[in-house]
């Protein structure tokens, strides 16, 4: 178990360390710019999600597994703009949710639905799909994807970033 500092450590030094060359996340310096990230992000996930509902009621409905990822991965990343630090990879997005916002909750959440994403993506079968962690695309976005947002949605709220 980790604790909050510890958390918060490992995002800096993975994710946010400017010496890296390179870094998987880097700071956004003014409110302004924080906020243009934000609502690009925020328009990223609300883009996705109409991706989500299309797909649930078309011909590809496993790939609302996929979709429903990226609504989560921009909706932390909203969050995280508006905190000041814009994620350059998925693992440092999620880095970010459980050490800036100490959310490990969410990041678990996040890391679930990203595996499912890769399963979806690259081993199903999709005339014979055997899901890991959902039994429908319907269950992932209802239980998994949904909670997410409205948790982000909070944290935002909560910590005054809106």
């Amino acid at each position: 178990m980790t604790t909050e500092e510890e958390r918060y450590q490992e995002f800096m030094d993975r994710c946010a360390n400017s010496d890296d060359e390179r870094p998987g996340a880097t700071r956004i310096d003014t409110p302004s710019e924080r906020r243009r990230e934000a609502t690009r992000s925020r328009n990223q996930s609300e883009y996705h999600e109409g991706a989500v509902q299309d797909n649930l009621e078309g011909r590809a409905p496993l790939m609302a597994i996929r979709e429903g990822y990226y609504v989560m991965l921009h909706k932390a990343n909203e969050a995280l703009a508006l905190a000041g630090f814009k994620p350059r990879t998925h693992e440092c997005t999620l880095l970010g949710i459980r050490g800036i916002f100490n959310a490990p909750e969410l990041a678990n959440s996040l890391r679930r639905a990203s595996e499912e994403r890769k399963n979806v993506d690259y081993f199903i079968d999709p005339d014979n799909p055997e899901l890991e962690k959902f039994a429908s695309p319907e269950q992932f976005v209802e239980e998994t994807m949904q909670e997410f947002v409205e948790g982000v949605d909070q944290l935002i709220q909560e910590e005054g970033l809106r």
